[in-house]
């Protein structure tokens, strides 16, 4: 893949082949500069059209190949750390399939508790409890909505699996 480096390198012989031809008298040096100029775009152009990019856990083969080829061991790194982040997120998701559920159910048992003791508070003559319990019961329900709406309504981030590299 074309990078920095061959760049510099098609420019130098492209001077010296250019060089030599105005030297021998077959280019005159405005020639020579807009050849010169040319190809200095034109290999700009090629090396940033080989760029890769690629989405996913995992780069390409032949990527990892060259990540091998630079530091051994290196691609066994990159497959390692991408199933170590698949179990991480399967993890995750198990955790927050239980915990919703389980939350939904605490808070509900918090709810009718709060009811109840709002209607033994008002069978006993206690109204002003009653009705501070029963305010209370209807504020858990209204916190539990309220989080679970601001929940839904947050923009999305972005993830990074699905960033170019």
């Amino acid at each position: 893949m074309p990078d920095e480096n061959d760049l510099r390198e098609i420019e130098k012989v492209t001077e010296d082949v250019l060089e030599e031809h105005v030297a021998d008298g077959s280019l005159s040096a405005t020639e020579a500069s807009a050849i010169k100029g040319a190809t200095a775009h034109i290999a700009t152009e090629i090396i940033m059209k080989s760029s890769v990019r690629f989405s996913g856990p995992l780069p390409p083969p032949s990527v990892l190949e060259e990540y091998e080829a630079v530091c051994p061991g290196s691609a066994r790194d990159i497959v390692d750390m991408m199933k170590e982040e698949g179990r991480t997120r399967r993890f995750a998701a198990k955790c927050l399939a239980v915990a919703v559920p389980l939350g939904i159910l605490l808070g509900g048992a918090i709810c009718l508790s709060g009811f109840y003791c709002s209607i033994l508070l008002a069978r006993e003559g206690l109204g002003g409890k009653s009705i501070a319990a029963i305010f209370a019961a209807v504020g858990v329900v209204i916190a539990s909505v309220w989080n679970s709406n601001s929940r839904k309504s947050k923009p999305k981030e972005e993830n990074d699996d699905d960033k170019p590299v």
